[in-house]
């Protein structure tokens, strides 16, 4: 949906929601054993509600910018491991090959480690988000409430 940096997810059986639920809630994440009308099975306990669209990848840089360097740094290893293995067919010089592998395990560990903080950071801005949204969505409700008590006095 175009606006909103995350896909909501249904569990089975759930009927689709509106492009205004999505985004009203956007990142909130239902208590245990909620449903959108009764009759309705819950969402098993570890489902995640909401995973990121190409919105999020596209607005979201700036979060990963502390670790963008682990990235960028294997990027440019592995062009140097290519380079070395070029030279090193053509040149014999022996410690070539141990430059070469050095340089290759480097980088796969350095993007290793960008996966894995990537996906740490990601976690924690979600969970973050989903506070907010809960917060937004409970004073949401309240001014609703309120408004709706207005009308009825």
């Amino acid at each position: 949906m175009t606006g909103v940096a995350a896909d909501f997810r249904m569990p089975r059986g759930w009927p689709p929601p509106s492009k205004r639920w999505v985004r009203e809630n956007v990142f909130w994440c239902p208590p245990p054993d909620w449903t959108p009308r009764p009759g309705l099975t819950a969402a098993p306990a570890d489902w995640r509600f909401w995973v990121a669209n190409e919105e999020w990848r596209t607005t979201s840089a700036n979060v990963y910018a502390k670790i963008s360097w682990c990235r960028g740094l294997a990027m440019w290893l592995f062009i140097v491991v290519l380079i070395l293995r070029a030279v090193g067919s053509f040149a014999h010089v022996p410690a070539l090959g141990t430059v070469t592998a050095v340089a290759g395990v480097v980088a796969i560990t350095l993007l290793a480690t960008y996966t894995i903080l990537r996906s740490r950071v990601t976690r924690r801005v979600f969970e973050t988000l989903a506070a907010t949204a809960e917060h937004r969505r409970s004073e949401r409700l309240v001014r609703e409430y309120q408004r709706y008590l207005q009308v009825v006095e």
